[in-house]
């Protein structure tokens, strides 16, 4: 439907026309694109059938006696349950799916 417009725009950067049935994934690979995974490798290891362009880092962790700015965006229940947390020197643990 826009091959077309985006090989046009492919060849104006010297890049090899979008053939049908191309995923973003087989473009990826095939040009070697970096991949960095944010999760535990202890968790999940990384695959030994992984291509070298893609690393497993590891959480992000925010450096001791960090904050956010502010809470803008956070329901009442979830600044009431980190509030919580707080006052009584326990963490909070996230976990989150997509």
């Amino acid at each position: 439907m826009y091959a077309d417009t985006i090989n046009t725009l492919r060849q104006k950067h010297n890049l090899p026309p979008y053939t049908s049935g191309q995923t973003s994934n087989d473009i990826i690979m095939a040009n070697k694109i970096p991949i960095c995974y944010i999760y535990s490798p202890t968790l999940l290891p990384k695959p030994i059938d992984w291509p070298e362009h893609v690393t497993v880092a590891g959480p992000l962790e925010m450096p001791e006696g960090a904050h956010l700015a502010n809470d803008e965006g956070l329901s009442d229940e979830i600044k009431e349950l980190l509030a919580r947390a707080k006052a009584e020197g326990r963490g909070v643990v996230y976990i989150g799916f997509g």
